[in-house]
């Protein structure tokens, strides 16, 4: 069995690696895997002008190179299939070139006479021989098989070493691989009248694996699993693809057959839909567990989230500060917020105070000082016993006005007024009143639950 690999390094004693361009025919192996993903650069770029619209602009000799190449591949990959012979394709993201048609145009004339430079666009899908192919870039590993033998063995042995960079944007073939919870295809199975031609996410480079035996072992799962589903779908003989005529003849039962795989599918486009819009809706919720995990600008962005959701208009400050100036109504404050591992300290509450000091220079209006922290943030909060705000740097809160909560708490205030519009008004007039360490909303038990306590409900009603 003679294995070419084009434009991907494997490594395995039957696999032989060779480049797009190279002279070597495809026609004197017996299974050709392909990655087009980086074709268009074996072909040198024009020197100064190496891109084009964003995308790489080949020279005058390799755009020459790169049609006859183009040619000379399609018509072997054919003629492979039409001998029966295997073509593995490695699903890639769209990607183009342009390339010089020969022609040039002049302006000017003597010295300031100026040639330009005609180009065409090459894509990705005009170099492989096959209908209507078209994808959307895409990364991840959340892979899903669905389909049957022998696709189902072989993705058991291969789910661990596949990733997709692209999905295919319109149904080719019959797939048998999706990205998860979706109806994206990255992987599917032509059946042609002879040959086998697959269409696979790709595999895991070198650079992945910890250990050049690693990547050796991998690749050998990866032929090995590969021959062995080829050897099995050459099994199936005759199963191939009809020619378009034959849809206009129907056999009995194929129409109402069709209608209930329409059907079927406008059913499963509905839930698969359903169910990106609930993680979406999931992972939006789960934001608000920020408020007593997170720091930094993750921190910020949910503070900012739930400032919006009561009522505030919220502004960043200005460029380089990590403060929020918040409004309601005619109140104004400014907001200092903080992710730490332990309690606040005083130093917090001084740089409140200078983004209140800056405010009140800069619009000759007082604003209220908020101190909004996501305290001891690493532990659960069942085990957070200390005060957020010591004793120390309260004093110099008090002194200055400023109102001190954590995000905890901020969290408890937003869940109230969900289901209490009518006390809003108050519950912030509150806020600005408060001098010193805010005091509703501290115990996290009055409107969040734990997994353990739903089991036991669950479990007292059974």
């Amino acid at each position: 069995m003679r294995i070419l690999s084009v434009g991907e390094y494997l490594a395995h004693q039957m696999v032989s690696v060779e480049t797009f361009r190279s002279s070597i025919s495809f026609l004197d192996f017996d299974v050709v895997i392909w990655n087009p993903m980086g074709l268009f650069y074996e072909y040198e770029a024009q020197s100064g002008y190496p891109t084009y619209q964003g995308a790489r602009s080949l020279d005058d000799d390799d755009s020459f190179k790169i049609h006859e190449d183009i040619s000379r591949r399609k018509n072997e990959i054919l003629e492979l299939l039409n001998l029966g012979r295997t073509v593995v394709l490695i699903l890639p993201p769209p990607g183009k070139c342009y390339y010089a048609t020969g022609d040039k145009g002049f302006t000017g004339t003597g010295r300031s006479r100026v040639a330009t430079r005609y180009v065409n666009e090459i894509s990705i899908f005009s170099v492989i021989p096959l209908k209507d192919l078209s994808t959307v870039v895409a990364e991840g590993d959340n892979i899903e098989f669905r389909g049957s033998e022998p696709f189902k063995t072989y993705w058991v042995r291969m789910k661990d070493y596949h990733h997709y960079i692209a999905y295919l944007s319109n149904q080719v073939g019959k797939p048998f691989l999706f990205i998860k919870g979706t109806s994206k295809p990255v992987g599917t199975w032509i059946p042609t009248e002879k040959g086998v031609f697959l269409i696979l996410p790709a595999v895991y480079p070198e650079e992945y694996f910890q250990t050049k035996k690693e990547f050796n072992s991998a690749c050998s799962v990866f032929i090995d699993s590969l021959l062995e589903l080829i050897k099995e779908l050459k099994k199936s003989s005759g199963d191939y693809s009809l020619p378009e005529w034959a849809k206009r003849y129907l056999v009995p039962g194929e129409q109402g057959q069709r209608i209930q795989l329409a059907k079927k599918e406008i059913e499963l486009q509905k839930t698969l839909t359903e169910i990106s819009q609930t993680k979406e809706k999931l992972a939006n919720t789960e934001k608000y567990k920020l408020l007593f995990t997170g720091a930094g600008r993750a921190l910020e962005a949910q503070v900012s989230v739930v400032l919006r959701q009561l009522g505030f208009t919220v502004e960043s400050g200005s460029e380089g500060r990590d403060d929020l100036i918040i409004k309601y109504s005619d109140k104004v404050g400014v907001v200092e917020i903080k992710g730490i591992a332990k309690s606040a300290a005083e130093k917090h509450a001084a740089q409140l105070e200078k983004w209140v000091a800056e405010y009140m220079t800069q619009h000759d209006q007082t604003p209220k000082g908020f101190l909004i922290v996501n305290a001891f943030k690493t532990i659960p909060l069942d085990e957070r016993v200390e005060a957020a705000f010591p004793n120390q740097m309260v004093k110099y809160s008090v002194n200055r006005g400023h109102c001190l909560l954590t995000s905890l708490q901020l969290l408890g205030l937003n869940l109230y007024i969900e289901s209490h519009r009518e006390e809003r008004d108050s519950l912030i007039e509150e806020l600005f009143e408060t001098k010193g360490v805010y005091q509703k909303f501290t115990d996290y038990k009055l409107f969040l639950s734990t997994q353990e306590e739903l089991e036991q409900k669950t479990e007292v009603k059974k």
